[in-house]
């Protein structure tokens, strides 16, 4: 009973951070934004996710950019997945520090917790990328200098 009353709690404030009270043009662009990710048409998905981050401050979809650039596409863009992963926990820090209810303060760091780890994987990818590049082109330099 104490897990179902938790669970039961859990999607109430769930729901609350996805819906967000979005405009009703808004939440059409969110919806037509999953309905192209689960068809995995992912560049129209991207392009309506951020149409709604350009119109809201919308956590769940830069979650979902993320998840499109690490996890769907092939080659990943771990860039473009630390970048969102980024502003997503930027902004559920700052609905941490403007919430006044400790419940929800809770339920959001949860979240900001589990985005965390997935943004490290990114930024590494990132950071050995840039590594790879740098040592590659320093060596492209040194090659053609003889």
């Amino acid at each position: 009973m104490k897990k179902l009353l938790i669970l039961l709690l859990s999607f109430s404030f769930a729901s609350a951070i996805l819906a967000q009270d979005l405009p009703n043009d808004v939440k059409k662009v969110y919806k037509a934004a999953e309905r192209y990710k689960s068809k995995k048409q992912l560049n129209q998905a991207v392009d309506s996710y951020k149409e709604v981050i350009r119109s809201v401050n919308h956590v769940p979809s830069m979650i979902s950019i993320a998840e499109i650039e690490m996890d769907m596409r092939q080659p990943p863009n771990y860039r473009v997945a630390y970048e969102y992963l980024d502003m997503a926990i930027k902004s559920l820090e700052a609905g941490i520090a403007s919430s006044d209810k400790k419940k929800h303060k809770k339920y959001l760091g949860a979240m900001r917790d589990e985005l965390v780890p997935k943004r490290s994987k990114a930024k590494s990818y990132v950071d050995d990328f840039d590594k790879a590049k740098g040592l590659k082109q320093g060596g492209k330099r040194l090659f053609d200098e003889d």
